[in-house]
């Protein structure tokens, strides 16, 4: 119980000193802040903060009768490897790791290996649906013509996803019922990923310029790294603010709960990753992701 009760508290401290430093970094959510020589002290730590993770991360002793298939240092190496992508590029690889990822949840035969790739595909799309209300989302909204529709259009697809996710979280994933769940929300996943693919994306590309898009996706990848990882309905996608405090409030929760969440093999996740990105970078949008998404 001591060793269970250290773990929780270093997480706390860690993460809430990580959160910190990079909200003080983050135009979107510290733009309407005077700043002082303490945010400044606070922003040149934050150049140094994945390091110091990785440093202290590993000193941390897990209880004897506890042994989770953490993804946390995954997880530090794909923002590492990402980190000077756009955000375009950025976005269409994490829609290529999703489909990938449910794809291998399709073809799962056994109850546990079904629930590993349940749990990383929940993760990747929580991770990736915050940080897109945050990031990208504000920008198309003043950057990109229709910007406001494709706005509405995206925080009502991101909601509704959510509220399937949440109601299946705890569905047996071997299960038939489980299945025809994903498979619904994954029809509507697919849906919004055309229209970011085919539409968005695409005016992003044409109205930004390259080294915009290039910080944009820094900040993505920040967010990403201090997002809740499970589906939450209560996190409203706008305002932007509201969403990012809220979300900075719950992630210590879940990511106590990774602890003690089953994941897939990382090696293989890091594998399908690298994929993805090779394929984002290789084209200027990814396949149709109707056809990913047949079964």
């Amino acid at each position: 119980m001591k060793a269970f009760n250290q773990i929780k508290a270093n997480i706390f401290k860690l993460f809430a000193n990580t959160s910190r430093r990079l909200l003080y970094m983050d135009p979107n959510l510290n733009r309407n802040f005077k700043t002082t020589n303490k945010d400044n002290k606070n922003q040149k730590e934050g150049q140094s903060t994945f390091e110091s993770i990785k440093e202290n991360m590993p000193k941390m002793d897990m209880p004897k009768n506890v042994e989770p298939k953490s993804n946390l240092n995954y997880k530090l190496t794909q923002h590492e490897e990402g980190k000077d992508m756009p955000i375009d590029k950025l976005i269409i690889t994490d829609h290529n790791l999703v489909k990938s990822i449910y794809e291998k949840f399709k073809n799962c035969s056994e109850k546990k290996e079904a629930e590993e790739w349940r749990n990383q595909l929940m993760y990747e799309i929580a991770r990736h649906s915050i940080a897109e209300e945050l990031i990208l989302y504000p920008l198309f909204r003043d950057k990109i013509p229709n910007g406001e529709k494709f706005f509405q259009d995206c925080v009502k697809d991101q909601h509704t996803i959510k509220e399937h996710l949440y109601d299946a979280q705890n569905m047996d994933a071997s299960s038939s019922e489980y299945r025809s769940k994903i498979d619904e929300t994954m029809k509507i996943l697919f849906k919004h990923i055309d229209e970011e693919e085919n539409e968005i994306l695409p005016a992003l590309r044409k109205n930004v310029p390259e080294d915009q898009l290039i910080t944009s996706g820094i900040q993505f990848l920040r967010r990403k790294f201090i997002a809740p990882t499970k589906p939450h309905t209560m996190i409203p996608e706008d305002p932007p603010t509201l969403n990012g405090i809220l979300g900075l409030l719950i992630a210590p929760i879940d990511k106590f709960k990774e602890l003690f969440t089953s994941y897939p093999d990382q090696d293989k996740v890091s594998e399908i990753t690298k994929e993805a990105k090779g394929s984002a970078m290789g084209s200027d949008k990814s396949k149709s992701s109707n056809e990913a998404g047949k079964s």
